[in-house]
């Protein structure tokens, strides 16, 4: 028995030699893998970390994104202001370019013709003309006419005036 004995010592002590070394491995295995658990931790630190980071960076540029978005509104209303104002002011000034050229080829010649024309100014000579008649210096009448023909330049027609044809210029200078 001692032979068998010793063939099963032996076959034990196989065994545990066996158990010994995979267990040796096993656990040379666990060291790498422990080793392997404490860089993927690391790795993993390290990638919250940056993971964190980015977070702040997508926040900040969140923020960047919204500050252009109210920058960019806030020049298309300007623009749009602008636009408007721009209108505007193009209609005034075509409104006043016509009116410029309406007064030069037109409103002048109307206004002068208004004056030249106007009941008050008939009425003023008309006025001037009865009162020089009455005072007997119808020279004076032919002098003022001359003088009013000379300032507007325009030909006078005194055919219809009370002294038309006579000649007083010798009461006149004994009027003086």
């Amino acid at each position: 028995m001692k032979d068998k004995e010793i063939a099963e010592l032996n076959a034990g002590l196989f065994e545990q030699e066996e158990t010994k070394a995979r267990l040796a491995a096993r656990e040379m295995d666990m060291a790498s893998k422990d080793t392997e658990i404490a860089e993927l931790k690391s790795r993993l630190l390290e990638s919250s970390g940056k993971c964190e980071s980015l977070e702040l960076d997508v926040g900040a540029e969140k923020a960047r994104a919204e500050a252009a978005e109210e920058a960019r509104d806030t020049a298309q209303s300007t623009l749009n202001n602008t636009q408007t104002a721009h209108a505007q002011a193009e209609s005034l000034v075509e409104l006043l370019m016509n009116n410029s050229v309406w007064l030069q080829q037109r409103g002048i010649v109307y206004v002068s013709n208004a004056v030249l024309n106007s009941v008050e100014l008939d009425t003023m000579v008309t006025t001037l003309t009865i009162s020089l008649c009455n005072d007997g210096y119808a020279e004076g009448y032919h002098e003022s006419t001359r003088h009013v023909t000379e300032a507007l330049k325009v030909k006078w027609d005194t055919q219809c005036s009370a002294i038309h044809g006579k000649t007083t210029g010798d009461e006149l200078l004994a009027a003086h």
